[in-house]
């Protein structure tokens, strides 16, 4: 039997008529002097100049770029809010909407506390190569760049799945800033600020901007009548470039940002009355707290340009929440999957990362040959103390704790190049070379409170040690065909890479381990430019094969217990269309489609004696869609509108529970004159209730939605000075 949550207003597939009959409300751009949303950029270029910094970006690559306040809406924009700015990207809540989970073509992460990630994450060329501190708020941002396919011959912290890089506004020359402010639903207020520029003329720029923002909630606890999903977010950054003659720059990079959150949302279907309507015993907390600091150096020569990143990055989070989802224990019926003992969760991570990365970049775009080559480092410590609390009646409580060390080195040669064959063929190869290893030290421990003497035998552990290298050769190789001055065939074979690694939910040795993935990423498609480039045209097609794929499954009967396992062989195709249309200066419409049809061919779980062969890869969308317009009505007067649309996925690995499709409408209108805007904006408009995550914990807690955001409206201003 298949769980479809029909109840709940998710939508069926015939619902997204609505996208059809809300095309027509189109989003509008400012005035030309001062335009509030920036267009999309041509895509076509062979070597894309960004910041200063040129990067080997032939035509074939699967490119996309969003500029200057990329989703309408308020300052509170962060990386979770990215879904289908791209096709076939969906980003997932994690274990809370402050760990966000990628999937693309067919790479998923659903997991919380183990495993590399499937997308790389690149903050002024910093990496985020952790699983945990990905929730960027995406506040005085240039530009955010997002390269599908594997990228470890780009980057030193790719991923199989792509590279979301993502550059801050930078000083310059004269001093200038922005400030604003906005209010909506919820009582919810951000406010933001920037300045930047120079400080020694020639010599020493300095930027800075923060934002501070305050939500209540959109859960209402009906045990007290409160809300339980409140938010409170400070973000900062600091920005110091240093040129003390021409071909040298050194940048200090510092940020900062802290969260403090109530309840996690979640959603029992077979207990609460509906997403944002539910009763809890204890309210919870998520608390999150991330620092960044790094020094940068690079020296642009003529030929060659080449940039050294060193980093360390901080992340921590103190998680408590109501793990058996529910009001309390009724003490006059048996326990049951719907009459659980009352349960906390907690969950107390601790991540500390260096990275070191040196990269050689060709500069010259008019050469044969492009090419780029570099050398990365990554060294991180990750201790995880997480169990949980059970008030058994008549036995006390019961307490149970895993503390968990994981260490991780990785390095890594990469390097690709593309030369060109006349004005028509280009041959593109690459390779890297990474080594991992990872350690893991781990022990459990459990105490019935009722007499501390005495350790609970199930829940304690002894503590083991264990230990591993895995390595990966990831060859490149592709080629392109010019057919008109602006058009290109490309088709592109790569090797994709995830390392192996531990499990420290595992109580034995034996069977903490788990395989690195290995994929081969097949490619082909076309980029085009018409109409005295009024017109953009892209389109593609991927297949990938992938042997151990890495899948997160959480244990039915205790919510603080998960584990990663592989899945012996998984198939993804699809396919993707981009169109971008400006057929006048005031209007400019938009297009990105995808479709994946992602398989779990051989996969069985020996812990439970289950086989999934045959079955949908779970939160993988069969298809994304995103439509959006701008229009600059008259003298200032604008408006803008994006309507986002995800197709139906599964919510498990035995594919009988789904989120049906829904689409998501967003909308800004404005008014700009001069450096100054005033603007009202709305948020899931057509008010979709949907899950963003789910965690399956059945028959025990059974399974449990984590809800997407409800309608929000509200108001803002902006100025620049």
């Amino acid at each position: 039997m298949r769980l479809q949550f029909k109840p709940y207003g998710i939508m069926r597939h015939h619902q997204l008529f609505r996208l059809a009959i809300a095309l027509p409300l189109l989003a509008i751009r400012g005035t030309a002097e001062t335009p509030p949303l920036a267009s999309p950029p041509i895509l076509m270029t062979p070597v894309v100049v960004y910041g200063g910094d040129y990067r080997v970006l032939p035509g074939a690559a699967s490119l996309n770029i969003l500029t200057d306040d990329p989703i309408p809406g308020d300052a509170r924009t962060t990386t979770r809010d990215l879904t289908a700015r791209a096709p076939n990207l969906m980003v997932l809540d994690g274990n809370n909407n402050r760990m966000p989970r990628f999937s693309v073509r067919g790479w998923r992460e659903n997991n919380f506390t183990t495993g590399d990630p499937a997308v790389g994450i690149y903050l002024d060329d910093v990496p985020c190569a952790d699983l945990y501190s990905r929730s960027l708020l995406l506040h005085d941002v240039e530009s955010i760049e997002f390269i599908r396919g594997p990228q470890g011959t780009l980057y030193g912290a790719g991923g199989p799945g792509g590279v979301i890089n993502i550059t801050s506004r930078q000083p310059g020359d004269a001093w200038h800033g922005n400030a604003g402010f906005t209010y909506g639903s919820y009582d919810q207020k951000t406010g933001d600020l920037a300045v930047r520029g120079p400080v020694v003329a020639d010599q020493l720029t300095l930027g800075v901007a923060g934002v501070y923002g305050t939500r209540d909630g959109f859960v209402k606890n009906l045990v007290n009548g409160r809300r339980l999903d409140t938010q409170e977010t400070l973000a900062g950054r600091l920005q110091l470039h240093w040129t003390p003659s021409d071909p040298w720059t050194f940048s200090l990079l510092a940020s900062g940002q802290q969260f403090n959150d109530g309840f996690v949302p979640t959603f029992n279907p077979g207990r609460d009355r509906n997403f944002f309507r539910v009763a809890r015993d204890y309210p919870g907390h998520v608390d999150t707290e991330t620092w960044n600091l790094a020094f940068k150096a690079a020296w642009h020569g003529e030929a060659v340009q080449v940039t050294s990143v060193t980093s360390y990055r901080s992340w921590r989070q103190d998680l408590a929440q109501d793990f058996d989802f529910t009001s309390g224990y009724d003490f006059l019926a048996p326990p049951s999957p719907a009459n659980p003992f009352p349960t906390i969760g907690f969950s107390r991570p601790d991540l500390g990362q260096w990275t070191q990365e040196v990269r050689v970049r060709s500069r010259n775009p008019d050469a044969a040959l492009q090419w780029n080559a570099g050398i990365f480092g990554n060294w991180s410590e990750t201790r995880v103390a997480s169990g949980r609390t059970v008030a058994i009646p008549f036995n006390g409580t019961d307490h149970s704790t895993t503390r968990a060390r994981q260490e991780a080195e990785t390095y890594a040669l990469f390097g690709e190049a593309t030369y060109s064959l006349g004005e028509k063929f280009d041959l593109i190869g690459g390779l890297r070379l990474t080594r991992d290893n990872r350690e893991m030290s781990r022990g459990r421990s459990g105490v019935n409170w009722l007499d501390p003497r005495f350790p609970l035998g199930p829940f304690a552990q002894p503590r083991y040690r264990v230990e591993d290298d895995f390595s990966a050769l990831q060859p490149k190789f592709g080629v392109a065909y010019h057919f008109q001055p602006e058009c290109v065939w490309y088709a592109t074979v790569t090797a994709g890479y995830q390392s192996g690694g531990f499990n420290a939910s595992n109580d034995t040795a034996a069977q903490s381990g788990f395989d690195p993935a290995r994929s081969w990423h097949y490619e082909t498609g076309v980029r085009t430019l018409w109409l005295d480039q009024k017109l953009e045209l892209n389109a593609s097609l991927f297949f990938t094969d992938t042997d151990d794929y890495q899948v997160y499954r959480l244990s039915a009967s205790d919510p603080a217990q998960a584990w990663m396992l592989n899945a012996d062989r998984v198939t993804a195709w699809g396919a993707e269309l981009e169109v971008i249309a400006r057929p006048s200066d005031a209007l400019t419409l938009s297009l990105l489609a995808g479709y994946t049809d992602a398989e779990f061919n051989r996969f069985y779980d020996a812990r439970n004696g289950r086989s999934f062969n045959g079955r949908i890869v779970n939160f993988v969308p069969e298809f994304t869609v995103a439509l959006g317009a701008t229009y600059q009505i008259w003298k200032g007067l604008y408006a803008r509108a994006d309507l986002v649309g995800v197709g139906r996925y599964y919510l498990d690995e035995d594919n009988s529970a789904a989120q049906n499709a829904y689409a998501l409408l967003q909308a800004r209108v404005g008014y700009a004159h001069g450096n100054f805007e005033m603007f009202v904006f709305g948020q899931n408009l057509l008010d979709e209730k949907y899950a963003s995550n789910a965690l399956d914990f059945r028959p025990a807690s059974g399974l449990i939605l984590q809800p997407g955001d409800p309608l929000c409206l509200g108001v803002g201003i902006s100025a620049k000075f």
